[in-house]
């Protein structure tokens, strides 16, 4: 099983492999990445060295004057291999540099391929970027409205106001960025936003697309919620039932099938604070609703 730690390498400065290391350092985070459609290239964050940005090797989102003395930027790269399952060795194709403001850190927080592979959407705090590897282009910026929400939640989101998630329509023409208990709508072609859905009252763990009936079914820690994502109407509400005898669990993450017949689920049983030791649940629903 390939996990992302094939990816701790160093390199020279053509972007050669001249060591691969068996353990990240202690200031390295690669935790985060992501496949694209293919299965040929993978997008992994890095927090590099100062010399990787002021050497020239990688494109930037920022002020270029400042970025050489900047302390707070994150690398996305692009690795490519014909196949990672086999002794084929992965080259770095492209690197980007992403710099915050002065004083906040980079928080790269989720990457997302589009279906047909060529652009890498990037939550960067209340930004999305839309990166073109091939071209080397960030071709859209969106700036996130999340935490301009209702009044009643602008307190909440100024704590919690990054992207957590992105989902990608289908079709490649829309964006879902989430944002804790909000999500907005983005057309690619236009830039434009048409909705954000607020609905929620809880994290939302997973999205997915109904495009056929222009729909979104969106999952929070409580409810599944289905609602049209032209102008954010909501069509349905469900309750995610526990196990039999396990009502007083709490539900910490969960998944929809792809033909949104079942909910994967796992939680921890008790209510009460969690502690380091608690005991875990993992069940799966199956429905007969059918979401319109």
């Amino acid at each position: 099983m390939l996990t992302h730690e094939r990816f701790y390498v160093s390199m020279n400065e053509t972007r050669e492999v001249v060591q691969e290391l068996t353990e990240p350092s202690e200031e390295s985070d690669r935790s985060l990445y992501s496949w694209s459609p293919n299965g040929k290239q993978i997008a992994v964050r890095v927090y590099g060295s100062r010399e990787d940005v002021t050497s020239g090797l990688a494109l930037s989102v920022g002020d270029p004057e400042r970025r050489a003395g900047h302390e707070y930027y994150t690398l996305i790269q692009i690795w490519e291999s014909e196949s990672f399952w086999e002794s084929h060795t992965p080259r770095l194709y492209r690197t980007l540099v992403l710099i915050s403001g002065s004083g906040i850190g980079p928080g790269i927080s989720c990457t997302s391929w589009s279906p047909d592979g060529k652009i890498l959407a990037i939550g960067q705090r209340t930004l999305v970027h839309l990166w073109k590897p091939q071209t080397e282009r960030v071709v859209a910026t969106y700036t996130s409205g999340i935490k301009q929400g209702p009044e009643d939640l602008r307190d909440f989101f100024n704590d919690i106001a990054s992207i957590d998630r992105i989902y990608w329509s289908p079709d490649g023409l829309f964006l879902a960025c989430v944002g804790h208990i909000g999500i907005e709508i983005w057309e690619i072609s236009t830039g434009e936003k048409f909705v954000t859905y607020y609905e929620h009252i809880s994290a939302i763990v997973d999205v997915k697309w109904l495009m056929e009936k222009e729909t979104i079914v969106s999952v929070d820690q409580d409810d599944i919620h289905v609602w049209h994502f032209r102008d954010g109407r909501v069509l349905q509400k469900v309750r995610i039932p526990y196990p039999r005898g396990e009502e007083d669990s709490v539900l910490f993450t969960a998944a929809l099938s792809p033909d949104l017949s079942a909910l994967a689920c796992a939680g921890y049983k008790g209510r009460g604070p969690l502690t380091e030791e608690v005991e875990g649940i993992l069940w799966i629903w199956r429905h007969n609703r059918e979401f319109m």
